[in-house]
């Protein structure tokens, strides 16, 4: 019996669905000579991918329609450095992330994943949070985009293996039971007081608890939680820009009320 994902089973359906096809997520397109396409799709098994969609403006087109921005498809391609596109059959169109508060949160997933997939790189375990992230986003009621998106970025971290211990310093694993627990801007995880330099960013047990419960629990289980202490917002924001070397520039505009 096939695994479902722990976000809803959308990646594990259209795996299923697809017998000899290429799966993936429209990621970029760009126009190639008078007629023609330059399509980017994400994979689970080739990672990045650059495919090219012959005559896509025309009518009869396989592309025409089919290629929007985060589509789910499944593909037929030819051989070569270059794939050409032969078929395209789409398994998802996310149309419900139109909506402007959904649009900045799938907006800021694609500033997000962006870095995360390489070419010719495996990386199923990301391209199931990308597509399991896409459907929460619409799925959700938007007061919980908030805490979908925080479960994104625990997700994200902990398979780029850059999640450091939630409820414990990082340098001598006292637990916050044990000592208080600061955040610091130079590395993701958290310290304790006979560890850091810097006391400014007490992080709470109430923000490290939820944090820990949401880590802990699977995808699907996300809409169902609490809402969020405010504090983890911006802890995941350090996070993050540790982990991406820069401060993500649609990150505040998805977390915007």
């Amino acid at each position: 019996m096939q695994k479902t994902s722990e976000y809803g089973g959308i990646n594990q359906e259209a795996r299923s669905a697809s017998n000899s096809g290429q799966i993936g997520v429209v990621w970029r397109r760009s126009d190639f000579r008078e007629s023609s396409r330059l399509i980017t799709l994400l994979t689970p098994d080739r990672g990045r991918l650059t495919t090219l969609g012959k005559g896509a403006y025309r009518p009869a087109s396989q592309c025409l329609g089919r290629i929007d921005f985060l589509n789910l498809v499944e593909v037929k391609l030819s051989r070569g450095n270059l794939p050409v596109l032969h078929r395209v059959k789409v398994l998802h169109e996310p149309r419900r992330l139109r909506e402007p508060k959904r649009y900045r949160a799938a907006s800021y997933l694609s500033e997000l994943f962006d870095s995360a997939f390489l070419p010719t790189r495996a990386d199923p375990q990301m391209f199931d949070l990308l597509v399991g992230g896409i459907r929460l986003l619409e799925r959700c009621s938007p007061r919980q985009l908030t805490q979908i998106l925080l479960g994104i970025e625990l997700r994200f971290l902990h398979e780029q293996g850059l999640l450091a211990p939630l409820v414990a310093c990082r340098q001598c694993g006292q637990s916050m039971s044990q000592k208080d627990l600061y955040s610091t801007s130079q590395q993701p995880g958290l310290l304790c007081a006979d560890h850091t330099t810097d006391r400014s960013n007490p992080i709470s047990a109430r923000t490290l608890e939820w944090l820990d419960t949401i880590n802990q629990s699977p995808g699907r289980a996300w809409p169902s939680l609490p809402p969020p202490p405010r504090p983890a917002i911006g802890l995941l924001g350090r996070w993050i820009s540790n982990a991406m070397e820069r401060q993500p520039a649609s990150r505040q505009a998805a977390y915007r009320d």
